[in-house]
This record gives structure tokens, C-alpha cells and sequence, in this order.
């Protein structure tokens, strides 16, 4: 329809002899082909018929004219013609990949979405399953231990022949063999049993005013013969006059004792433990044990990290342990709202620090000390 209209016009007009009239058609339909060629591209046929049939209708009229002005008008209006028609394509070609990209976009992100929601969907039944497991292990601590420690108990009343002897060394080989196997499965149920604990949010901190350099010293006791057996030698690095830190003491001895215990594992005869206890450049206290041990290496570290994790190292040396030591190290400390680091290197040993937050810091209470010093005794 705007084609015939144009057409039409240039019919009328285009007889006249007036060169500023020719000018002004010229240019009115330049307008007219670009206004089109630039806001119709993404529909073709509309922009080639409603510009072609003018253009012919202008260029016929002017070709007809013995003037060459106007002759040379009309074959610049053809010439324009193809121009934009060249243009016209190019844009709509653009504007088609721009759809198509703009497609493929929409449906990326609906894939996404979807992506999205089935991942929250899956990690969510994941979390309910571990919190269902966590729940089942923590809730069944009395019926796992009861049978354990009678077990124990028993094997141990038959190991020390306490209602008289064994005759038969066998016998006596396999009470042992029983007691032995019981302490170990009591303490890998103990360790499943806090871990699980830690992980269902029902780990409850019995907390207190306690002394890291106390609770490290009486570790420090406790392994000293495990050490001495295998020619370790513990070395205990303490500032002096470390005030309080508000914690649970249970939990704060397991942790200090989970991790001597692997450094005294995995530390070959002739090495060295380094304990240091001191403050941090916050204002926190912190734990360092220190090895010199044969190193994790890099690549290993979140598997030893993990639950029942175990290095290469582990299993090279036939070290026995489940693997729950460090997550439940970590574990403790979240619950405390510190932190836990580990920094290791293969020939060099491994270094774990475990760091409590200044705001679990009381204020220096010399005579609480005192206190517990003579309290120990006394026990």
C-alpha cells in the first residue's frame, strides 16, 4: 500500500520541469527507502515491495525525461534501491541471530533453573539422610556402648583371672584377643558417636572457665609413655600467665589429645612434638603441635580432612585408626568459633593449629589458678 501511494505520487509529479521539485521527491523517497529499509528489516517482503515499486516508478518517470539531470537522479534512486536492500538483509540477518542467541539464552537459563532446583532438591534429601543417620547413631550411644563395656568389663575380669586361673593358654590368648578388640570398638563407636553428634547440632558444651596450658600439660603426661616407646620427644613451648578461655573442657582435652596422638603416630623414632600455647595478634589463644613426621602431601590434605579420610602415609605404615580425628577436631572447633589450620610438607612434618577467638578470652584471674594448682593437689 505505502509502495502504490508512492508510486502514485511520482506520477503525478514527476512531469514537472521545477529541479528543486525533483530534489525534494528525491529526497522524500531516500527518507522513505532508509526509514523503511532501517524499521522493516526483520519482515523482507515488506521492505522490498513497498520500496521497489516506487523506486521503478521514480526511476521509469525520470528516464523518460530528456534531461539529464533527472536521468542520472533516477539511476542514483536504483542504485540506493539495491543499497539498502543489501543493508536491509544484513540487518535482518542480525536481527535474527540476535533471536536466536536471545533463544538460546532463555532456554540456558530455564535449563539453569531447573539445574538449580533439582540440585537443592537432591542436596537437600542428601542433608536429611545425613541428619537422619546423624540423628539414629547419636540417639543409639546407650544401646551401642551398654553391650561394649560389658563385654570389656567381662573379658577384663577373665583376663586378670580374677575367680581363679586359665588353664588352658588358648583360652587366656583369646580373652585377651576379646578385650583388646572390645577397647578398640568402644573407641570407634565413641568417635562415630561424636562426630555424628557434632554434625546433628546436638553436641552440647559443658562450658567453663578452664586454662589451655593446664589442659595441654596433663595431655602432654597422659602420652609421654606412648612417645618415650617410640624414642619421641614431646617439647611444650607455653607463654606465661595465658588468662582463662571460656570452653568445654572435655571437648578441649579431645582435641588436644586426637591431635598428639596423631602426631606421635605418624612421627618416626628419634623425632620431635612441638605443643605451643600463646596468644594470637587478635587476641585470641591458640594450640600448635608440630611434627616432624614424613608430611601429607598437598593433594591429600581434604582427604584427610574428610570423615574417614586417611592418607598414603596411613596406610604405608599400617597405621591403625578410623579416620574421624581431624573432622571431629574441626567439628569441636566450629562448635567454639575458632578455627582449625593444618600445614604440612612432604619430609618436614605437619603442623595443626587450632585457634580460640578473643572473645573467649576472660580476663586474667590469678587467684582462680591458684585455685585449681591446689584443688590438683590435693586430688
Amino acid at each position: 500500500f505505502h509502495g502504490i501511494v508512492w508510486a502514485a505520487l511520482f506520477l503525478y509529479v514527476g512531469g514537472s520541469e521545477k529541479l528543486p521539485v525533483t530534489l525534494t521527491i528525491f529526497i522524500s523517497l531516500l527518507m522513505f527507502i532508509a526509514i523503511v529499509s532501517m524499521f522493516c528489516a526483520s519482515i523482507k517482503r515488506v521492505v522490498l515491495w513497498s520500496t521497489l515499486v516506487p523506486s521503478f516508478v521514480f526511476f521509469y518517470v525520470f528516464l523518460e525525461s530528456h534531461d539529464i539531470v533527472k536521468q542520472l537522479i533516477g539511476v542514483l534512486v536504483i542504485v540506493l534501491q539495491f543499497y539498502f536492500l543489501v543493508l536491509s538483509r544484513q540487518l535482518h540477518a542480525t536481527t535474527y541471530d540476535t533471536l536466536l542467541v536471545r533463544a538460546e539464552k532463555d532456554e540456558l537459563i530455564y535449563e539453569l533453573e531447573q539445574s538449580k532446583i533439582n540440585s537443592d532438591e537432591a542436596r537437600k534429601r542428601a542433608e536429611e539422610a545425613s541428619h537422619a543417620k546423624s540423628r539414629f547413631l547419636a540417639s543409639m550411644s546407650h544401646e551401642l556402648r551398654t553391650p561394649l563395656n560389658a563385654i570389656i568389663g567381662f573379658s577384663e575380669v577373665m583376663k586378670t583371672e580374677i575367680f581363679g586361673p586359665i588353664e588352658n593358654k588358648n583360652y587366656k590368648e583369646y580373652v585377651t584377643d576379646i578385650h583388646n578388640s572390645g577397647e578398640h570398638l568402644l573407641s570407634l563407636i565413641n568417635e562415630i558417636l561424636d562426630l555424628s553428634r557434632i554434625e546433628a547440632g546436638r553436641f552440647d558444651l559443658s562450658e567453663e572457665a578452664i586454662f589451655l596450658d593446664e589442659i595441654t600439660e596433663n595431655c602432654c603426661h597422659l602420652l609421654k609413655i606412648r612417645a618415650t616407646n617410640k624414642s619421641i620427644e614431646i617439647i611444650p613451648i607455653f607463654q606465661a600467665d595465658l588468662p582463662p578461655v571460656w570452653a568445654d573442657e572435655r571437648a578441649v582435652r579431645q582435641i588436644v589429645l586426637n591431635l598428639m596422638t596423631n602426631a606421635i603416630k605418624f612421627t618416626p623414632a628419634g623425632g620431635k612434638v612441638t605443643v605451643k600455647i600463646g596468644w594470637t595478634s587478635r587476641g585470641g589463644q591458640y594450640v600448635s603441635i608440630k611434627d616432624t613426621g614424613h608430611g601429607i602431601p598437598e593433594d591429600e590434605i581434604a582427604t584427610v580432612l574428610s570423615n574417614f579420610g586417611r592418607g598414603t602415609m596411613a596406610h604405608k605404615s599400617a597405621e591403625e585408626g578410623t579416620g574421624l580425628g581431624l573432622p571431629i577436631v574441626q567439628g569441636l572447633m566450629e562448635l567454639h568459633g575458632g578455627t582449625f589450620t593444618l600445614k604440612s610438607k612432604i619430609r618436614e612434618g605437619t603442623e595443626v593449629t587450632c585457634t580460640f577467638p578473643e572473645t573467649r578470652v576472660l580476663e586474667p584471674m590469678p587467684q582462680l589458678r591458684e585455685q585449681r594448682r591446689q584443688s590438683n593437689l590435693r586430688n
